[in-house]
């Protein structure tokens, strides 16, 4: 079975027809924004960086917020890079063999569902700790600590979904002609 890798994406859809194009597209917006939220946040995070190694030892002021945003915009990158990654087919899973599109469609199948349950669970977890933190603000900025919680569930969230599409297709696959043998007349 060959799959057609995507070069914007980097990686294979394995449902044949209009869901795969559908699916494609899908995943190819989130990952264009998680790329687009990324690189703001990384730029936040180096001009952060930099304010506060200029602050405290060339004018040895000792400002509070470039560390402080220098946390939020790691955190930020971290989960928004973990999307990507997700989407890519390169972070967490249970995998069963070194090349993922090695493993037979009923067992990714398999390992889709569960990786798309964690996650359900993981953004339910996180927004239980988003309603206890809730009240509680960040020093510097004065702002809720909800901003610095927030990513995780956008994590969970968007990985709950890029998997279910992507269980979505492998059922697609599994129950097309595509995944049936072909009869021969012997």
């Amino acid at each position: 079975m060959t799959q057609d890798i995507q070069p914007a994406t980097g990686f294979a859809s394995p449902a044949p027809g209009w869901f795969g194009t559908v699916h494609f597209r899908a995943i190819r917006v989130i990952v264009w924004a998680c790329w687009l939220v990324g690189g703001l946040a990384l730029a936040v995070l180096v001009i952060a960086l930099l304010a506060g190694v200029l602050d405290r030892f060339l004018f040895k002021i000792g400002l509070p917020w470039p560390e402080e945003l220098g946390r939020l915009a790691l955190i930020w990158l971290t989960f928004i890079g973990g999307i990507v990654a997700t989407a890519q087919g390169r972070h967490f899973a249970i995998a069963f063999q070194e090349d993922p599109t090695a493993q037979p469609l009923a067992m990714r199948a398999v390992i889709a569902l569960a990786t798309a349950a964690l996650s359900v669970f993981l953004a339910y977890q996180g927004w239980l700790m988003l309603d206890l933190v809730g009240g509680q603000t960040m020093a510097a900025f004065d702002i809720s600590v909800t901003w610095m919680y927030l990513p995780f569930i956008i994590f969970a969230c968007a990985a709950a979904v890029i998997e279910a599409l992507m269980l979505v297709a492998i059922i697609i696959r599994l129950l097309g002609p595509a995944a049936r043998p072909a009869v021969t007349n012997s």
